[in-house]
């Protein structure tokens, strides 16, 4: 067992899957914060278990050849990004790796080829939607990112993977805040008023639609007038403002409250031909250059002639329901949200389909109905939350026996897990495809298609 406060070289061979590269000393694994594979390193043991140890980066005697320095001044403090200190191709070849660790450990797929990662040509500045905690920090209020591992905020006027016109939001909130004297929130005692600054864009271009929420632990905020006359004036294309009022003492950034201060409550993004209204509880991509190419790999794996029968269990605001619904005979969407649903048919309508059907509800509850009702699937799409699906959900899906299930996921070992039970009962793995949504940061989506044996 290692000793904390010992020091050791040692050369990194690994990286977890948040991004803390894997040393070995006597065959323990050390876990070094911002490490990476190819670092030969000199670390100090700051917490030492009988079977892991975790150590703190002390000199980094030889450097991998994917390192490079960070060009956001807050990266080694702030917890939004974890792979800035990494070459973008170094970032591609970590995430692919990430992917085939998962699906051979967790999945039991060690023999399957995996590709390498679709990436971005410009991996800044692609975020459409950004969530700003503010807080009381030393007496003074504070609004940026949580620190790695704590809720302590490090204060952010510029993200570089955000769009550029978060900066502008953050100015103009923090100018109203000055005047109104508007007290940011204090989680420890649950008192103060602002407690999130939401912002969504229609895409990272200039001249883009913008969406401001702040998020409330109250009501009301004071002088509103005052908020739209500052935001109009600074923000290019800001088209809607809303308030969504949040007084639990929880973790959940929104509630289900929204109170519109400026415009209609939404604002509206293209993917391909086809045009989107997005309210501040939808699911919708988050890197926008990325979209249509993902919905082009999931388009390809569904393999559609037009005879299909499609259900996506996840839907969201029904961007990939409605990309393949020209594809499609039918399409029907499932979300739990009722404002991601109440998106989605506004969609449809907007962008005259008439061959798609959205239900609220839980897919674990819906999917069995749809079964009982007489539905039939030729091809299933699931783009579930990070934990994966529930049980219910994938044995639904069996039940409903498509001949292809199209699997979208954002975190690796759920995709392996949920994969493994689906080939268990009856499928197989054809294809699978690393796609990188999140430059900058740990998380990769993956794209994976599964047919029926039989089929």
């Amino acid at each position: 067992m290692l000793d904390k406060n010992d020091v050791y070289e040692l050369r990194i061979d690994g990286l977890t899957s948040e991004c803390d590269g894997v040393g070995r000393v006597d065959g323990m694994a050390v876990f070094v914060e911002q490490a990476l594979p190819g670092d030969v390193v000199k670390t100090q043991i700051v917490k030492a278990k009988k079977s892991y140890a975790h150590g703190k980066l002390i000199e980094l005697i030889r450097p991998s050849p994917d390192r490079v320095e960070p060009p956001c001044p807050v990266y080694r403090r702030c917890g939004g990004c974890s792979l800035q200190h990494c070459s973008y191709s170094g970032q591609l070849k970590l995430k692919r790796q990430k992917v085939a660790d998962a699906m051979a450990r967790i999945g039991g797929f060690a023999d399957l080829a995996i590709p390498e990662a679709i990436g971005m040509d410009e991996p800044f500045r692609y975020r459409n939607k950004a969530q700003f905690p503010v807080a009381l920090e030393n007496g003074e209020a504070a609004i940026g990112f949580y620190a790695r591992r704590s809720h302590s905020i490090v204060q952010v006027d510029s993200c570089l993977i955000q769009a550029k016109i978060c900066d502008a939001v953050i100015s103009s909130v923090k100018e109203y805040m000055s005047i109104t004297q508007l007290e940011p929130y204090d989680e420890l005692t649950h008192s103060g008023l602002l407690r999130h600054i939401a912002i969504r864009t229609g895409g990272c271009g200039a001249d883009e639609e913008v969406m401001i929420c702040l998020v409330v632990n109250g009501t009301t905020i004071p002088d509103a007038l005052l908020l739209k006359r500052i935001c109009l004036k600074n923000v290019p294309g800001l088209k809607t403002i809303v308030l969504n009022k949040n007084t639990k003492r929880s973790n959940t950034i929104l509630s289900m409250e929204n109170e519109i201060l400026l415009g209609s409550g939404f604002i509206r993004q293209n993917v391909g031909d086809l045009l989107f209204e997005l309210s501040p509880l939808s699911f919708f991509q988050v890197n926008s250059a990325q979209t249509k190419p993902l919905f082009d790999v999931i388009s390809d794996y569904a393999g559609l002639t037009g005879s299909e029968t499609v259900i996506d269990a996840y839907c969201g605001a029904g961007a990939i329901s409605l990309y393949l619904a020209g594809k499609a005979k039918k399409v029907y969407g499932v979300d739990i949200v009722d404002d991601a649903i109440k998106d989605a048919n506004r969609n449809m309508k907007l962008n005259g389909i008439s061959n798609a059907e959205f239900i609220a509800g839980a897919a674990e509850a819906v999917l069995p109905e749809l079964i009982e009702n007489g539905a039939k699937a030729d091809i299933v799409v699931a783009d579930p939350p990070r934990k994966g699906c529930e049980p219910k959900v994938l044995s639904a899906v069996m039940d409903l026996s498509p001949e292809k299930i199209v699997y979208v996921s954002c975190d690796p070992a759920t995709l392996a897990r949920d994969a493994k039970i689906l080939c268990q009962g009856g499928y197989r793995l054809e294809k699978l495809q690393p796609f990188d949504m999140f430059p900058m940061t740990s998380h990769v989506e993956t794209i994976v298609l599964l047919q029926r044996r039989d089929a």
